[in-house]
Protein backbone atom coordinates (compact mmCIF):
# COMPACT_ATOMS: atom_id res chain seq x y z
CA UNK A 1 0.00 0.00 0.00
CA UNK A 2 3.03 2.24 0.36
CA UNK A 3 3.74 2.01 -3.35
CA UNK A 4 5.53 4.99 -4.74
CA UNK A 5 6.58 6.18 -1.29
CA UNK A 6 10.09 7.53 -1.19
CA UNK A 7 11.36 9.13 1.99
CA UNK A 8 13.31 12.18 0.87
CA UNK A 9 15.68 12.03 3.82
CA UNK A 10 16.39 8.29 3.64
CA UNK A 11 20.09 8.87 2.89
CA UNK A 12 20.35 11.13 5.92
CA UNK A 13 18.64 8.49 8.06
CA UNK A 14 21.08 5.84 6.78
CA UNK A 15 23.96 8.20 7.56
CA UNK A 16 22.68 8.54 11.14
CA UNK A 17 22.56 4.75 11.43
CA UNK A 18 26.14 4.45 10.14
CA UNK A 19 27.31 7.17 12.53
CA UNK A 20 25.62 5.36 15.41
CA UNK A 21 27.27 2.08 14.41
CA UNK A 22 30.67 3.79 14.25
CA UNK A 23 30.14 5.36 17.67
CA UNK A 24 29.16 1.97 19.09
CA UNK A 25 32.40 0.53 17.70
CA UNK A 26 34.36 3.47 19.17
CA UNK A 27 32.69 2.91 22.51
CA UNK A 28 33.49 -0.80 22.43
CA UNK A 29 37.15 -0.07 21.61
CA UNK A 30 37.36 2.55 24.37
CA UNK A 31 35.88 0.13 26.90
CA UNK A 32 38.39 -2.54 25.87
CA UNK A 33 41.18 0.00 26.31
CA UNK A 34 39.81 0.92 29.74
CA UNK A 35 39.68 -2.75 30.68
CA UNK A 36 43.32 -3.25 29.68
CA UNK A 37 44.44 -0.26 31.76
CA UNK A 38 42.40 -1.51 34.73
CA UNK A 39 44.06 -4.92 34.38
CA UNK A 40 47.50 -3.28 34.31
CA UNK A 41 46.65 -1.33 37.47
CA UNK A 42 45.53 -4.52 39.20
CA UNK A 43 48.74 -6.27 38.16
CA UNK A 44 50.76 -3.36 39.53
CA UNK A 45 48.80 -3.48 42.78
CA UNK A 46 49.68 -7.16 43.17
CA UNK A 47 53.34 -6.50 42.37
CA UNK A 48 53.49 -3.61 44.83
CA UNK A 49 51.92 -5.76 47.53
CA UNK A 50 54.43 -8.53 46.80
CA UNK A 51 57.26 -6.02 47.11
CA UNK A 52 55.98 -4.88 50.49
CA UNK A 53 56.05 -8.49 51.60
CA UNK A 54 59.55 -8.93 50.16
CA UNK A 55 60.71 -5.82 51.97
CA UNK A 56 59.31 -7.13 55.26
CA UNK A 57 61.03 -10.48 54.66
CA UNK A 58 64.33 -8.75 53.97
CA UNK A 59 64.04 -6.58 57.09
CA UNK A 60 63.04 -9.51 59.27
CA UNK A 61 65.44 -12.22 58.14
CA UNK A 62 68.51 -10.58 56.64
CA UNK A 63 70.86 -8.30 58.42
CA UNK A 64 72.97 -7.56 55.35
CA UNK A 65 69.98 -6.82 53.14
CA UNK A 66 70.31 -3.03 53.20
CA UNK A 67 71.21 -2.71 49.51
CA UNK A 68 68.66 -5.30 48.51
CA UNK A 69 66.00 -3.51 50.52
CA UNK A 70 66.85 -0.17 48.90
CA UNK A 71 66.45 -1.78 45.48
CA UNK A 72 63.07 -3.22 46.46
CA UNK A 73 61.92 0.13 47.86
CA UNK A 74 63.08 1.98 44.73
CA UNK A 75 61.36 -0.55 42.48
CA UNK A 76 58.17 -0.36 44.55
CA UNK A 77 58.17 3.45 44.29
CA UNK A 78 58.64 3.21 40.53
CA UNK A 79 55.68 0.86 40.33
CA UNK A 80 53.59 3.20 42.47
CA UNK A 81 54.49 6.09 40.17
CA UNK A 82 53.53 3.99 37.15
CA UNK A 83 50.26 3.07 38.85
CA UNK A 84 49.44 6.76 39.40
CA UNK A 85 50.19 7.50 35.74
CA UNK A 86 47.90 4.65 34.72
CA UNK A 87 45.16 6.00 36.97
CA UNK A 88 45.45 9.38 35.24
CA UNK A 89 45.32 7.63 31.87
CA UNK A 90 42.27 5.71 33.06
CA UNK A 91 40.56 8.96 34.08
CA UNK A 92 41.21 10.38 30.60
CA UNK A 93 39.83 7.20 29.02
CA UNK A 94 36.68 7.45 31.14
CA UNK A 95 36.22 11.06 30.00
CA UNK A 96 36.61 9.95 26.39
CA UNK A 97 34.13 7.14 27.00
CA UNK A 98 31.61 9.63 28.39
CA UNK A 99 32.11 11.91 25.37
CA UNK A 100 31.46 8.99 23.02
CA UNK A 101 28.37 8.03 25.01
CA UNK A 102 27.07 11.61 24.79
CA UNK A 103 27.62 11.67 21.02
CA UNK A 104 25.95 8.27 20.71
CA UNK A 105 22.92 9.49 22.66
CA UNK A 106 22.72 12.53 20.38
CA UNK A 107 22.87 10.36 17.26
CA UNK A 108 20.23 8.04 18.69
CA UNK A 109 17.92 11.01 19.30
CA UNK A 110 18.59 12.30 15.77
CA UNK A 111 17.86 8.86 14.34
CA UNK A 112 14.62 8.64 16.34
CA UNK A 113 13.58 12.06 15.01
CA UNK A 114 14.34 10.93 11.45
CA UNK A 115 12.39 7.70 11.95
CA UNK A 116 9.42 9.64 13.33
CA UNK A 117 9.60 12.01 10.37
CA UNK A 118 9.75 9.04 8.00
CA UNK A 119 6.74 7.46 9.70
CA UNK A 120 4.81 10.72 9.54
CA UNK A 121 5.73 11.15 5.86
CA UNK A 122 4.59 7.60 5.13
CA UNK A 123 1.26 8.23 6.89
CA UNK A 124 0.77 11.43 4.90
CA UNK A 125 1.63 9.55 1.70
CA UNK A 126 -0.84 6.77 2.52
CA UNK A 127 -3.53 9.31 3.39
CA UNK A 128 -2.95 11.10 0.07
CA UNK A 129 -3.08 7.76 -1.74
CA UNK A 130 -6.41 6.90 -0.07
CA UNK A 131 -7.76 10.34 -0.98
CA UNK A 132 -6.74 9.86 -4.63
CA UNK A 133 -8.26 6.36 -4.64
CA UNK A 134 -11.50 7.76 -3.21
CA UNK A 135 -11.58 10.50 -5.89
CA UNK A 136 -10.89 7.89 -8.56
CA UNK A 137 -13.64 5.58 -7.26
CA UNK A 138 -16.04 8.54 -7.05
CA UNK A 139 -15.19 9.46 -10.65
CA UNK A 140 -15.85 5.89 -11.81
CA UNK A 141 -19.14 5.78 -9.89
CA UNK A 142 -20.18 9.13 -11.39
CA UNK A 143 -19.38 7.93 -14.93
CA UNK A 144 -21.34 4.72 -14.32
CA UNK A 145 -24.28 6.73 -12.95
CA UNK A 146 -24.23 9.03 -15.99
CA UNK A 147 -24.09 6.07 -18.42
CA UNK A 148 -26.97 4.32 -16.70
CA UNK A 149 -29.08 7.49 -16.66
CA UNK A 150 -28.37 8.18 -20.34
CA UNK A 151 -29.62 4.67 -21.22
CA UNK A 152 -32.80 5.10 -19.17
CA UNK A 153 -33.78 8.45 -20.55
CA UNK A 154 -35.65 8.22 -23.88
CA UNK A 155 -34.37 10.31 -26.69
Amino acid sequence: MAEGFRFKLERLLQLKVKEMDQLKEDLKAKREEISKVEERIETLNREIEALYEEEIRIITFEKSGKFLREDVVRYRKDLQKLREELKKELAVLHEQENEILARLRTKMREKKIMENLKSRSLQEHLQEQRRKEAVFIDEIALQKFIRENIRRTPS
